[in-house]
């Protein structure tokens, strides 16, 4: 199967369902003892799409058509039901594929949020839609004047305890301001009330994910610049945590909640698709496919904890799919306990680099290509999360030894 992005769920009897584009949006099951796939539409260019199963196993996807049109389907257990949500005009029909849509279903009605540009009033921003009856409700959830900006915005969507809508989106100014910013908003029933998370200059953002857990803490899964970052709200404080390095391009990812930790997949055109996942306070990694980029990665949990993957391999645009066992996962987690690697970054660094170890370090070593040491530092009081500062060190190739490791980067200037 080809395919240019996909969007995974797991049913009741633990068995994925992947929905997919490739010049027509499709969706394929498993049955247990094969693939059965279906053609739910035909969508032009455009590759973004999102994939939620009900109670009865059900499939409900919301993606865009052509030049842009918002749409929605449901298989009634004999053919796809299509309607339309919204329609708008954008810079360019060919819409790659990103967070731009994302979907959730509660007691069998629908719940999305999404980017647009309108041309008619120059406006752009985020909208939210859910299916009241056999009706759409849309309303405006954030909107500026920006066109000609022809920027569509990343978004994710999940409902707190008492069903209101929850949703994340990023926005970015090349010009004049040159800065990103990473937003919250949630529905209290009269109005939206928007948290600012992140300002960052010379920074764009894509929102991957949000969840909320048993105790309503709303979690993101978010990338800045090359750089995959983690942030929960506890009360009215937001605590955010570096992940990884994410390489080269915005290929995405997801997360799930196991219960409160979060599980997270990733990938880029230069990285292997990596499965990282959280226990108390120490992320750990993996490495799903080691052969191919794994693009456009969606992941989801089954009801014994197993994890499922759907991703695109980058240089045939094949569909594959990975199964995670929950036995397998932690069993991986007490082996990774002495072997997990310290993380250096950002990387490229250019005047300031932090460095995580899994446990404290009294000294580090910084030597270049020729193995030429050129820079010694002590930690008296050791530390597991320190800074260095680049402050004297020329651009170029360099080495960083810490733990009896040896981490490899960059610096910049």
């Amino acid at each position: 199967m080809s395919a240019e992005c996909s969007s995974i769920g797991i049913d009741t009897e633990n068995h994925p369902h992947i929905a997919y584009c490739s010049g027509w949006l499709k969706y394929a099951q498993w049955n247990g003892i094969g693939w059965e796939l279906q053609l739910v539409d035909t969508i032009g260019h455009n590759r973004t799409a999102k994939l939620y199963l009900d109670d009865q196993n059900a499939p409900h996807i919301a993606y865009f058509k052509d030049s842009c049109i918002l749409k929605y389907a449901y298989y009634d257990g004999n053919s796809w039901q299509i309607s339309k949500i919204d329609s708008f005009k954008v810079a360019s029909q060919y819409i790659l594929w990103s967070k731009y849509i994302d979907l959730k279903l509660f007691n069998g009605i629908p719940h999305i949020s999404y980017s647009f540009i309108n041309y008619n009033d120059s406006t752009r921003g985020i909208r939210y839609a859910f299916k009241s009856g056999d009706s759409w409700i849309t309303q405006t959830v954030w909107a500026e004047n920006r066109i000609p900006t022809p920027f569509l915005l990343t978004t994710a969507i999940d409902l707190d305890q008492t069903n209101y809508p929850i949703i994340a989106f990023e926005n970015y100014y090349p010009d004049p301001i040159d800065s990103g910013y990473l937003f919250c908003t949630r529905f209290n029933g009269q109005n939206w009330a928007i948290d600012t998370i992140e300002r960052h200059w010379y920074s764009n953002y894509y929102v991957y994910s949000l969840k909320t857990d048993i105790y309503n803490r709303i979690h993101i899964y978010y990338q800045r610049l090359i750089e995959l970052f983690y942030a929960v709200k506890s009360s009215d404080t937001w605590t955010i945590e570096f992940v990884a390095t994410n390489g080269w391009g915005e290929c995405g990812g997801e997360m799930v909640l196991n219960e409160e930790n979060p599980n997270v997949v990733y990938s880029s055109i230069r990285d292997p698709l990596t499965y990282a996942w959280k226990r108390d306070t120490m992320w750990y990694f993996e490495i799903i496919d080691s052969h191919y980029p794994g693009l456009y990665p969606s992941l989801a949990k089954d009801n014994e904890g197993g994890l499922h993957v759907s991703y695109t391999r980058f240089d045939d645009n094949c569909l594959l799919y990975a199964q995670r066992t929950p036995n397998a996962i932690e069993e991986r987690v007490v082996s990774l306990k002495t072997e997990i690697p310290s993380v250096v970054y950002p990387n490229p660094a250019k005047a300031v680099m932090r460095v995580r170890c899994p446990s404290s370090v009294k000294e580090v070593k910084i030597f270049d290509v020729s193995g030429k040491l050129i820079k010694e530092i002590a930690l008296p009081a050791g530390k597991n999360e320190f800074k260095i500062s680049l402050k004297g060190i020329n651009s170029g190739i360099y080495f960083l030894k810490v733990s009896n490791q040896t981490k490899k980067f960059l610096v910049v200037k």
